[in-house]
């Protein structure tokens, strides 16, 4: 059997009127290995901790297994508000969630994160989901959208995507927050002579500009540096743009 080819699914309904597909039991875990085998652990993949939310135990539990075997940790829930009541935050990680679900739906989920501000990305699996709805997550702020059935590979690639981003912006956000700190530590005259710095303003030009001798000038570019934790000028003007200077 061709270990690209899609994991083979069956379709039933559990008494709710919610059509599903699941993996057929009996193939899956060769079907998962196969897949493994196919695709071996490198060490460019990112590792992270990814959130598995489906009603489907024997999906959650394959996918679950899998990304064990490849260097990930992870937490499985069968519901939305199980996964709510059991998160706890990581970094990097993702949240892989089936839309279609009793009770509350992948998007119900979405919703929830973003009002409560978490910044794990959400990556969606649906076998049942329309083109509208798709569109309708990735508007909503997920990262990824994959329609079952879908092969272990594309679900590996997505998740390693979105831990990648995951840990991006957290090492931008880490980096926001200690710039924020160390630039409030500056004194009125110190953040006033952190713009001139910034341009690349001569000492002299500096020292007119603000009415203080050039020595007191050289005093106060070398303090700013410090204290912003800069090694050049150069590396300042880039701070200064990426996070600016305009918060609380």
């Amino acid at each position: 059997m061709d270990s690209q080819k899609a994991m083979p699914y069956y379709f039933r309904s559990d008494g709710d009127g919610i059509r599903r597909s699941y993996y057929a039991p009996a193939v899956r875990r060769n079907l998962a290995l196969m897949e493994m085998s196919a695709h071996p652990i490198s060490n460019d993949l990112q590792r992270g901790h990814v959130y598995v939310i489906d009603d489907d135990p024997d999906l959650r539990e394959t996918i679950s297994e899998v990304l064990r075997s490849r260097g990930h940790d992870t937490s499985t829930h069968d519901s939305v508000a199980e996964f709510f009541r059991a998160y706890v935050p990581r970094v990097p990680s993702v949240i892989l969630v089936d839309m279609r679900m009793p009770f509350e739906s992948g998007l119900d989920l979405l919703r929830r994160v973003c009002e409560q501000s978490i910044t794990t990305p959400v990556i969606f699996i649906s076998g049942e989901s329309t083109a509208p709805e798709a569109v309708e997550a990735m508007k909503a702020g997920a990262v990824d959208f994959i329609f079952k059935p879908a092969s272990l590979a594309t679900i590996l690639r997505a998740i390693d995507t979105a831990l990648s981003k995951h840990r991006d912006a957290s090492r931008h956000q880490l980096a926001e927050q200690q710039f924020r700190s160390r630039y409030k530590s500056l004194t009125p005259r110190e953040r006033e002579l952190c713009a001139f710095v910034a341009r690349g303003e001569k000492i002299k030009a500096i020292a007119s500009a603000l009415g203080i001798s050039e020595p007191t000038v050289k005093i106060h570019k070398a303090r700013v540096l410090r204290k912003i934790g800069a090694t050049s000028v150069t590396e300042l003007a880039l701070n200064l743009s990426r996070f600016g200077t305009d918060f609380p």
